[in-house]
């Protein structure tokens, strides 16, 4: 019985270990009108599986933004020339930023409503790239 349930833990360990890039949990960040440091700078890789409208996008927002009061925002993302930014907005709508291959920043400025904002990095290519997030007070 001892090494049936050995066999068994093995195939689940590699299952787990596999399939953790999708499911990463995103990283949340509560924002108040006054935040420090401005920008709030936050980092990850690009990319995933999931839906297509705006690049190969991961399965669950790369960044959890809650913003507690309407702001005036700019959200940056530096990386690599293939990164796609998509941003859901608490009433559903979305925002898409595709870069041009040129090496420019991705921005997405605008005067966002209080509440929570999923924030995903994707990338045009199958191959993940790490990135910055810059969220500036203008």
């Amino acid at each position: 019985m001892k090494c049936l349930r050995r066999l068994l833990a093995i195939p689940a360990a590699i299952t787990l270990s596999l399939g953790t890039a999708e499911f990463t949990p995103a990283q949340t960040v509560q924002l108040s009108p006054n935040f420090n440091p401005n920008p709030m700078v936050l980092t990850g890789t690009s990319g995933g599986s999931g839906a297509k409208t705006c690049g190969n996008l991961p399965a669950g927002p790369s960044q959890t933004i809650t913003l507690t009061q309407a702001m005036d925002l700019t959200f940056r993302v530096q990386g690599a020339n293939s990164l796609t930014l998509m941003l859901k907005a608490p009433d559903g709508g979305e925002f898409c930023v595709i870069s041009d291959g040129s090496g420019n920043p991705l921005e997405q400025p605008g005067y966002w409503n209080a509440g929570t904002y999923q924030v995903y990095i994707g990338d045009r290519t199958p191959t993940g790239h790490a990135y910055t997030l810059s969220i500036t007070r203008n």
